[in-house]
């Protein structure tokens, strides 16, 4: 008795068609997750010049191996700086006219224990950023 199975060409597509639409959304979900923090950092940065703020950006990283995976980059060489204050690796810290590490030369705010802009950003992004990758699905 011979079982005669048809139309296997099509679940096949459907499924094909399935994951490609899976990973595509989870893909948009995680950008919208990263392009979320970012605007949060962004909005929790507090601007003397604007290089700061304007050195937060969001990148893709499409390669086999880190599918779905988005970073957010800071290039401002005092970012951390700001976000730690004194507390700031000391590669970070400001120098004085004697070329020796000063903890008092900075003029930014919260100099004492910075002003955190990365740590309130990400608690809201955990909060309430799984509702940008949500979206990713909906469209």
């Amino acid at each position: 008795m011979d079982i005669n199975i048809s139309g296997t060409d099509i679940i096949s597509r459907n499924i094909s068609n399935a994951i490609t639409k899976l990973k595509n959304s989870t893909n948009k979900g995680t950008e919208n997750v990263a392009n979320y923090l970012k605007s949060q950092m962004k909005s929790y940065t507090p601007i003397k010049t604007g290089g700061l703020v304007n050195s937060i950006t969001v990148v893709g990283l499409n390669s086999l191996e880190s599918e779905f995976v988005h970073v957010v980059i800071i290039t401002a060489k005092y970012a951390a700086w700001i976000e730690f204050g004194r507390n700031a690796p000391h590669e970070f810290l400001p120098y004085g006219r004697t070329k020796t590490r000063d903890y008092s030369k900075s003029l930014y705010y919260g100099a004492n224990n910075g002003s955190g802009y990365i740590r309130p950003a990400l608690v809201d992004c955990a909060t309430n950023g799984y509702s940008e990758f949500i979206k990713a699905f909906k469209s």
